[in-house]
């Protein structure tokens, strides 16, 4: 890992060197496949999983997600010299994202089409053309965050958390726009923003939004990314020993949230959540413990690499896997069919994955990045 120290920041369009900070990477490629289970029909969970306060409260981890993203990109983007700079910047944040979110929705768009036609027992979508094409535009535009297109996750779910990201990276970048001549304003700004943020969740009596204000959570979330990324300048190291309070905290708020309803749940994630995530970053950052070299190991490297992927891949996965045995096959359900089916749908979505990260995101991505995006000189 670079080290990160207090110095003063260059203004540039970007880093003169690309970072990677490993660990964040393995930790984020666990995450994306812990999710599934939260997304999986409870009939498909052996052992009566479904009922577990950890696989209903795993969706929680999208939040980390966020605040990683908030993190990431204040890491390699801290101003820009010029409007050319905010140009190139969410040119790149398109191509990272859109090849993939392009592809998983129009073949989910497909799937429903041709299954609502022929096959539709097997997945009781039985929605309108009309209704799937409006998803489907709500999804591609980056929208089903918003309320604008219909307060719905759209086409995909998971593409809602996708909407939100890439709405949270234009606004930062009006953020940094706005400072290149007033660089003291900067945090200012994302303070108000992160104000504004709480006072709207205040106001609605919600945190964990999704197809309808899900880029108010999202933002909420980056900012304490972008804060983390502040503290992390410092010099400072924290005993590796904590590192081991990440499992066990991420268990107790999910336990904290199962046993909570309505408004209070909704407030727990407002003040807890994001704020655990940033402090986890902040830690494994100024660590070295066991948590941060398991996370470097090749298997959960691997896993970070695909893990766009997968989060995008996975629902298609557990929708179409698990059917096909369960109610095209006619397999009895019980916890040893069950288990093989959900490993089978793991191994198929890894693989699935590990195709569409080196044909759409890595081939295509970098296809599109050498026509659309010139680098600007120093």
């Amino acid at each position: 890992m670079i080290p990160l120290t207090k110095a003063p920041l260059r203004r540039e369009e970007r880093p003169s060197v690309s970072h990677r900070i490993t660990k964040l990477d393995g930790i984020r490629g666990i995450f994306s496949l812990i999710i599934i289970l939260a997304h999986l029909p409870e009939q498909h969970l052996p052992f009566n999983w479904h009922s577990s306060f950890i696989v209903r409260e795993s969706s929680i981890l999208v939040d980390f997600f966020f605040v990683l993203s908030g993190f990431v990109i204040t890491y390699n983007y801290q101003a820009f010299a010029s409007t050319s700079g905010f140009k190139v910047y969410l040119k790149k944040r398109f191509v990272r994202l859109y090849p993939l979110l392009f592809y998983t929705t129009t073949v989910f768009l497909l799937f429903k089409l041709a299954f609502n036609l022929y096959l539709p027992h097997l997945v009781n979508l039985n929605e309108p053309t009309s209704a799937l094409l409006l998803q489907y535009l709500d999804t591609i535009l980056f929208l089903n965050s918003t309320p604008l297109l219909g307060a719905t996750l759209a086409m995909n779910g998971p593409s809602w958390s996708i909407s939100a990201e890439m709405i949270v990276y234009v606004l930062y970048g009006l953020v940094l726009l706005y400072s290149v001549t007033k660089p003291r304003t900067k945090t200012k700004l994302m303070l108000t923003l992160l104000g504004l943020s709480v006072l709207f969740c205040l106001y609605k009596g919600e945190y964990f939004f999704g197809g309808d204000y899900g880029f108010i959570r999202a933002l909420l979330a980056f900012i304490i990314g972008y804060l983390v990324f502040l503290l992390s300048k410092y010099t400072f190291r924290l005993p590796s020993f904590l590192e081991i309070f990440i499992p066990i905290n991420i268990l107790a708020i999910c336990y904290m949230l199962n046993i909570s309803h309505g408004t209070t749940k909704e407030m727990i994630g407002l003040g807890v959540v994001p704020l655990f995530f940033g402090l986890s970053i902040l830690l494994l950052l100024k660590s070295d413990g066991y948590v941060s070299k398991l996370l470097e190991t090749k298997p959960f490297q691997f896993l970070g690499d695909i893990s766009y992927s997968v989060y995008l891949n996975h629902n298609l996965m557990i929708i179409l896997i698990p059917r096909f045995f369960f109610t095209f096959l006619k397999l009895e359900i019980n916890n040893l069919t069950q288990s093989l089916v959900l490993l089978t749908t793991v191994g198929a979505l890894i693989l699935y994955s590990y195709l569409t990260w080196v044909v759409i995101e890595k081939k295509l991505g970098k296809y599109l990045k050498q026509k659309m995006i010139k680098e600007q000189p120093k």
